[in-house]
C-alpha cells in the first residue's frame, strides 16, 4: 500500500472521533479511490528520431497554405464551442427536486448543490439541500452543516473496494444503484443534524451524469425502504 493510502487511513481514523457518518462516507470514497490506484512505476519513452524533422519542415507553398486554412478552421470551431465548458454548461439543468422520508417525518425541496471531486474525477460526493450551497461549505471529508429544519443530502458516487487504475467518470454515463463492490455505483444518505438516515434496504435507482466540465451536473432518481430522492443537480465542484 502506498504511503499516501496509509496517510489517508490515519486521517479517517482521526476523523471518526469528530465527524458525522455523512463525512465518513466522503472520507471512505476518497480512501477507496486512493487504494485502488496503481502504485507501479511508470516510465515514458522520450527518445525520438530526428530523421523526419527536415522532411516535415520542407513544405511547399501549397502545403503551407493548406495548413493555414486548417488552423483558421480550428480557430472557428474553438470559438463556436467556447462556452460549452463554462460552469453550469450546456448539459446542465438548474438544481431542483425533492427528498422525503417514507414515514413523512422529513420532507424538503432541493434547491442547492455543491460537489467535491476525488482522485481526478474518478469519484465525487454531491451535497444537496433546500438552501444554496457553495464548494466553500464542503471539504474532502465534510459536508455542510445540517439541522432538522435544513437537512443535507449526501450523494457519494464511487467504486467501493476499487482495484487497479481508476478512470475519470465521463459525461453521459448512467450509474445504477447496486450493493456490489468493485463497480461504479452510489449511495444516498441524509444528515438531519441530530438524526441520520442511512438505511439502504430495498434500494433502487439511477444517477445520470450529464456534465463533468466545470460543474458536475446530472440527475438522480432513488428510493429505499426509508427515503426517496428525485433531483436534478448543477453542482459547483472543487477538487478534494
Amino acid at each position: 500500500m502506498s504511503s499516501r493510502a496509509v496517510g489517508l487511513i490515519r486521517t479517517v481514523i482521526d476523523m471518526t472521533r469528530r465527524t458525522t457518518y455523512t463525512s465518513l462516507i466522503a472520507a471512505a470514497t476518497l480512501l477507496l479511490a486512493a487504494c485502488g490506484g496503481s502504485d507501479g512505476d511508470e516510465t515514458s519513452d522520450t527518445s525520438s528520431g530526428d530523421s523526419d524533422t527536415s522532411s516535415d519542415a520542407a513544405e511547399t507553398p501549397d502545403e503551407a497554405a493548406d495548413d493555414n486554412g486548417d488552423a483558421a478552421d480550428d480557430a472557428d470551431t474553438a470559438n463556436d464551442g467556447g462556452d460549452a465548458g463554462a460552469a453550469g454548461g450546456s448539459d446542465c439543468e438548474p438544481t431542483s427536486g425533492s427528498f422525503e422520508s417514507v414515514d413523512g417525518a422529513v420532507s424538503t425541496s432541493i434547491g442547492g448543490a455543491a460537489a467535491v471531486s476525488l482522485e481526478g474525477g474518478a469519484a465525487y460526493t454531491v451535497y444537496l439541500a433546500a438552501q444554496d450551497l457553495s464548494p466553500d461549505d464542503i471539504g474532502s471529508f465534510s459536508g455542510p452543516d445540517a439541522t432538522a429544519d435544513a437537512p443535507v443530502i449526501a450523494l457519494p458516487i464511487t467504486i467501493f473496494n476499487a482495484e487497479g487504475e481508476l478512470q475519470p467518470i465521463e459525461a453521459g454515463v448512467s450509474i445504477p444503484y447496486t450493493p456490489d463492490f468493485g463497480v461504479l455505483t452510489f449511495r444516498v444518505t441524509a444528515d438531519l443534524g441530530d438524526e441520520f438516515l442511512g438505511n439502504n434496504v430495498d434500494a433502487e435507482g439511477t444517477v445520470t451524469i450529464t456534465n463533468v466540465d466545470g460543474n458536475l451536473c446530472g440527475t438522480v432518481d432513488y428510493s429505499d425502504g426509508e427515503k426517496s430522492l428525485t433531483a436534478t443537480f448543477d453542482a459547483p465542484t472543487k477538487d478534494g
